[in-house]
């Protein structure tokens, strides 16, 4: 008999296995989808690039157990850093998410 399929992410020294089941339910957090697509200099970011409103993303620790600290030290990242985070965020799981 064939084992379960299973999918490992490396962290620090060590080999973090999951199996799909597992994968599934991390990736069922919200009905939306959040892409990251990267990380710019603030210095690419011009005025005319704005076609709408920008939408802020903030973390819910109740949902997400520890969200606020990651997402508090990203932002001190990309402070100091002097960067900007891109991404695209899809509300309906129907629509196709544009890859770049």
């Amino acid at each position: 008999m064939k084992e379960p399929a299973q999918r490992y992410q490396p962290y620090k020294n060590e080999i973090i296995k999951f199996s799909v089941e597992e994968l599934a339910e991390i990736k069922r957090v919200s009905t939306g989808q959040l892409h990251l697509l990267g990380f710019k200099p603030l210095s690419c970011l011009k005025d005319y690039h704005n076609i709408k409103p920008s939408t802020f993303v903030f973390p819910s620790d109740k949902e997400v157990i520890g969200s606020t600290c990651v997402f508090v030290a990203l932002h001190k990242s990309m402070l100091r850093l002097k960067r900007l985070v891109l991404s695209v965020y899809v509300r309906l799981l129907y629509i196709p998410v544009p890859r770049y």
